[in-house]
């Protein structure tokens, strides 16, 4: 049976235990994945309408949806959503794209920036690297 992701807040995603799969496993947690988005964004001049977070009961699997300041215009914005997971069923997952605020819609193509890494390897470095080219590119896409 697959598991419900319901709407929860940035304290239960950080306080979710970290995992031990060994070796081959690199464990990107929640917290930094939030605090290096935080980080980015702020460096890209971009500030954040809204956030929403979503999560599995255990917490093993999160997402995270910043709605972003941008420009004067009314009816459209920016979003950048990431997903990650602890239980190595999910890839992590980021993009960025257009919001329709007058309908609540986001908008990501897959030809404008998106990126998905299993946990392995150099998977910190390599996330933090497309966390912060997406952000930065953001506005020109």
């Amino acid at each position: 049976m697959p598991k419900k992701i319901k709407e929860c807040g940035k304290a239960h995603l950080i306080s979710v235990p970290l995992p031990d799969h060994g070796d081959s496993y690199t464990v990107i947690s929640h917290e930094s994945v939030i605090n290096h988005v935080y980080y980015e964004l702020a460096a890209a001049g971009f500030g954040i309408v809204s956030e929403e977070y979503r999560a599995t009961a255990d917490g093993n699997i999160a997402q995270g949806i910043h709605v972003l300041q941008y420009n004067s215009d009314p009816e459209l914005s920016m979003m950048f959503a990431w997903t990650n997971s602890y239980n190595k069923l999910v890839k992590f997952q980021c993009a960025i794209g257009a919001y329709v605020r007058v309908c609540y819609n986001g908008m990501v193509a897959g030809d404008m920036m998106n990126f998905k890494r299993k946990h392995t390897g150099s998977a910190v470095h390599d996330i933090s690297m497309q966390l912060s080219n997406q952000i930065k590119s953001g506005e020109k896409h």
